[in-house]
């Protein structure tokens, strides 16, 4: 009897170690199959199939599409230097590539191994199971006690063990998630933003009409083309025209405009105010501008324009809840009577933007709509009656299915009234939202590629702040300019650079985690500030404009020593000019290696971005300008006070006019600016809606 009750305990301890067996290989096979399933889920996400055949694409990512649509518009070093970063993302993305091939391999394998350790054990606890008669009572063990005390064991290992399993699992799928697309994005084989627009091989949602191409391929889908930041590359563009003769006008077509209520000066014609500011957008054969008003009259309004022809195509006003408060005639001295924006900024100085499926605008009224190219509003938001003496003026960026909105508010960071916002382009719904400790701006955000990752870049009162796109997070900020800051910055040479007048200019160092103000600064500068006109750079040379007629370029590969009062070193001043009566509220565009820059008074000004000043011509329209022009297919498109105008090279008409003469340019000219501020520059105290000199120039700025 006694050993009979021994060959059982063995048994029963060798159908435990079964049991355990068991349990490990479930382990086992459970990891196993979560980690092949989060690779195959991120090895779609970076080479998703093509949506029209369902074959396997190459592996691309987002930092790969935005460096290939930068080496479009590059040339010389910078495109050496974007080429070598284009080499070093492949290469980590096809050794990353072929690591989860491997593993999705190997793991083959050691599933197959995991399941046999489990069939195995399994069918050695099945063979262990000899059916006894019947189990003896508990009273007839001599050893009941012990035998309960290992059942006991037993029990718990077995649930140790099971929970184990779950815990793994629940630890799988959570990384599962972690690594997979955030929701709605919808992996592209090009950007939604890419400046050729073609939309790649994505398939078109079927419900939204689409923009004829009609020939067309350049696209200018935001405020200052498809980077951000007034990046044209060299070609057949035309460098004179003459609005008075008609010279390499292809057509012009009249805009919506508004009179000032103000008696005209004897001899002079009315004042004529622009219905808006912002600047054009062109997709296809689809031009887009958005005007705007406080009278009932003229609402907030969309205008298409055919590309070809120049003729209204269809016009959309899009309603807003300040403008049915205005309506009911609330009381004297209420919150709903309070919002109005000056007239030098008007309702619609922010520019929209696109992804080829939709049309995205924005209004001072902080109403954002979203429409499709027929001109019916899809979704639609508004954010409150905003804190801003001269109401939203940032415009729109487009990056992988959300639209990027900067809607800073408030006189003081410590109010918490700004935020950045991502919302989904098909649905208009937050995908993620960023408080933001600045005042009210009127800068527009950039996404760029440094060469490691994707930073989204943002310029305000005090801070240069860096954002993660896919999630809001914040990735480092800087001591960045101070005021009003109206001119949004640009990114060359790895060097984030901000300027605005009364402040300084500014070099931070891309990338970095927290305050990096103290390792990343790299230069700073008080000449020629800009403080509405945005300014461009090639990647080694920076050029900016003041409203005041002043051209300054910088060499951001070299310093000099700091002045006294300063804490960097100083930014290298290349050559500085001044054209008299030349007002610039207009951003600066980079086409090749010149610069195209227009005037108040609708003269484009074409100088050569190079070591020494060159004056390539002088180029009338005979209207005001404060909108930056769009550029694509060797055409040009202005939209003036009065006028929305197509310039394009015709035969016998190409040849440059004469530049001006003018005074030669400065060279390092230690001659300090009228607008510079003290070596300590203290913030500027909030100024007097009716004492800020530059006032028309915050809007105008943010086309």
């Amino acid at each position: 009897m006694l050993e009979a009750a021994q060959r059982d305990e063995r048994v029963r301890a060798k159908r435990f170690v079964a049991l355990a067996l068991m349990a490990v290989a479930t382990l086992f096979s459970g990891v196993v199959v979560g980690v092949m399933i989060t690779t195959h889920v991120a090895e779609q996400a970076i080479t998703p199939p093509d949506p029209k055949t369902g074959e396997a694409r190459p592996p691309e990512t987002v930092a790969l599409r935005i460096l290939r649509d930068q080496l479009a518009q590059a040339e010389g070093e910078a495109a050496d230097t974007i080429r070598e970063a284009i080499r070093h993302e492949d290469q980590r993305l096809r050794t990353a590539y072929h690591t989860r091939r491997r593993r999705l391999y190997w793991g083959a394998w050691l599933l197959l191994v995991g399941l046999a350790g489990l069939v195995l054990s399994a069918r050695w606890y099945a063979a262990l199971d000899n059916p006894k008669p019947m189990p003896k009572s508990l009273a007839d063990r001599p050893d009941a006690a012990a035998w309960m005390a290992a059942r006991r064991r037993s029990v718990v290992a077995v649930g140790v063990v099971g929970g184990v399993l779950v815990a793994a699992l629940i630890v799988v799928g959570i990384m599962g998630r972690s690594s997979l697309p955030p929701e709605g994005w919808q992996p592209v084989p090009h950007a939604p933003d890419s400046p050729k627009g073609k939309g790649g091989d994505a398939a078109p949602e079927a419900a939204l009409p689409q923009p004829d191409r009609a020939g067309f391929q350049d696209d200018w889908p935001r405020f200052r083309g498809p980077s951000g930041m007034g990046i044209v590359p060299a070609g057949d563009w035309p460098t004179a025209w003459d609005a008075a003769t008609g010279r390499n006008i292809l057509w012009k077509t009249a805009l919506p405009v508004l009179k000032s209520g103000a008696e005209p000066i004897e001899g002079q014609k009315p004042k004529i105010i622009p219905y808006g500011k912002g600047s054009p957008i062109v997709w296809g054969s689809r031009i887009v501008l958005t005007g705007g008003s406080e009278k009932e009259l003229f609402p907030l309004t969309v205008f298409c324009y055919d590309r070809k022809t120049g003729k209204l195509l269809w016009q959309t006003p899009v309603p807003s809840p300040l403008f049915a408060k205005k309506a009911k005639k609330p009381k004297k001295g209420s919150d709903e009577d309070e919002f109005a924006v000056f007239e030098d900024t008007g309702y619609a100085a922010a520019t929209p933007a696109t992804d080829g499926r939709r049309i995205y605008v924005v209004f001072a009224t902080a109403d954002l709509a979203a429409l499709d190219f027929d001109g019916k509003i899809l979704w639609q938001r508004h954010f409150g009656q905003p804190d801003n003496m001269y109401g939203m003026a940032s415009s729109l960026a487009v990056h992988d299915g959300m639209v990027l909105f900067q809607h800073d508010q408030g006189g003081d960071p410590a109010d918490k009234k700004s935020a950045i916002y991502a919302l989904d382009a098909a649905t208009g719904k937050d995908r993620w939202r960023t408080p933001r400790l600045v005042g009210s701006s009127w800068t527009s955000p950039i996404v760029v590629n440094t060469g490691t990752r994707a930073e989204l870049l943002t310029s305000a009162n005090e801070r240069i702040i860096a954002y993660d796109p896919a999630s809001g997070k914040e990735l480092w900020r800087a001591e960045g300019v101070t005021g009003d800051v109206a001119p949004s910055l640009v990114f060359g040479g790895g060097l984030v650079l901000a300027t605005n007048q009364y402040s300084r200019v500014v070099a931070i160092r891309a990338g970095g985690s927290g305050n990096v103000t103290k390792t990343h600064t790299v230069w700073e500068a008080e000449e020629g500030m800009s403080d509405a006109s945005s300014p461009v750079c090639d990647g080694r040379l920076f050029f900016q404009a003041h409203s005041g007629g002043q051209m300054t370029c910088y060499d951001i590969t070299k310093t000099d020593p700091p002045e006294e009062g300063m804490k960097w070193p100083m930014g290298h001043l290349v050559w500085e000019k001044e054209f008299d009566a030349a007002e610039f509220w207009s951003s600066a565009t980079l086409v090749g290696k010149h610069v195209y820059i227009t005037g108040k008074k609708g003269k484009t000004y074409i100088v050569t971005l190079g070591d020494r000043f060159e004056h390539k011509g002088t180029n009338p329209l005979g209207e005001e300008v404060f909108a930056s022009p769009a550029f694509g297919d060797g055409q040009i498109y202005f939209r003036t006070t009065e006028h929305l105008v197509c310039i394009a090279n015709k035969p016998g008409e190409s040849a440059p006019k004469a530049p001006e003469k003018k005074a030669p340019a400065k060279a390092v000219a230690p001659k300090p600016a009228a607008d510079k501020a003290p070596s300590t520059r203290p913030a500027p105290a909030p100024k007097a809606p009716k004492a800020k000199a530059p006032a028309p120039t915050k809007a105008p700025e943010k086309k």
